[in-house]
């Protein structure tokens, strides 16, 4: 599921989507939420609206989602919340930690952090020594940086495993 005009989501998760099916025999479901001015409402607060195809969430065994500041009707909010409540397994990118900005709840209960704001000047992150060894920073590099503005995600929910750290 892919919405948000200022990190380009929609464009740069199809490239992502096409790899999956054509390369890993994937079969997936790209949903675009195209909500106008959803990202650029002032107060963060967009007018509600529709996600296309959300009955299709259905079909999914794992979503993937690079979202912002939305604000679905309750029909689409439900079928997307179902996913969860299913314990079926989610991948955030980048925003979606704030995609549902007036439900501060969301992201700690689903995602394991608490989307406050970003640093800006921090330059370093780190792969947490103590889970090295887990599969989601499998091939990660241990140390990367220059300019990176990692998102403030603390405190965190009770059971999220920190992968990296930022400094």
């Amino acid at each position: 599921i892919t919405g948000g005009d200022e990190y380009e989501s929609r464009e740069r998760m199809q490239p992502f989507a096409d790899v999956l099916e054509k390369q890993y025999g994937f079969n997936v479901i790209y949903i675009k939420d195209e909500a106008p001015g959803a990202d650029t409402d002032p107060d963060h607060d967009p007018k509600p609206t529709v996600l296309p195809d959300a009955e299709r969430i259905k079909e999914a065994d794992l979503m993937v989602l690079f979202v912002r500041f939305r604000n679905w009707e309750s029909n689409s909010m439900k079928l997307f919340m179902e996913h969860f409540e299913a314990g079926k397994p989610a991948v955030a990118i980048r925003t979606t930690t704030h995609a549902f900005w007036k439900d501060r709840t969301f992201a700690p209960k689903y995602f394991g952090g608490n989307y406050k704001t970003h640093y800006t000047g921090r330059i370093v992150a780190q792969v947490n020594p103590e889970h090295e060894n887990h599969p989601m920073v499998r091939g990660v590099e241990r140390k990367w940086g220059q300019g990176e503005w990692p998102y403030v995600s603390i405190p965190l929910a009770e059971g999220a495993t920190p992968l990296v750290f930022s400094y």
